[in-house]
């Protein structure tokens, strides 16, 4: 599992490779919500492969990225995920980011 175009904070996307099964621990707190959909924990994102890294400015543009709709719903980032929908090849899962979920 890693990030592909970390740097589109409208679009960025995660990357699973091969067959993972929905209560897999590989997955991370990752909620897989039916074949091409899912729910990805917000403070997942910052510790995956692909993520640049000592990079402060990335920091805070992902920080803004989740406080904004966050502050706008009354919520605080720990109740929120990204929801996610996904695009397969024969040998991974793209996941693209489409919006916020609140939990």
């Amino acid at each position: 599992m890693h990030l592909a175009e970390p740097l589109d904070f409208s679009r960025f996307k995660l990357v699973l490779k091969g067959a993972v099964a929905a209560n897999s621990p590989a997955l991370r707190g990752i909620s897989l919500i039916g074949q091409d959909n899912a729910l990805v924990p917000i403070d997942l994102v910052p510790t995956l492969p692909g993520r640049p890294k000592d990079d402060k400015a990335w920091d805070a543009a992902y920080a803004e990225m989740v406080a904004t709709p966050a502050s706008a719903a009354g919520l605080t980032p720990k109740q929120m995920r990204f929801a996610l929908s996904s695009k397969e090849s024969s040998d991974q899962k793209q996941l693209t980011i489409r919006q916020f979920a609140f939990r």
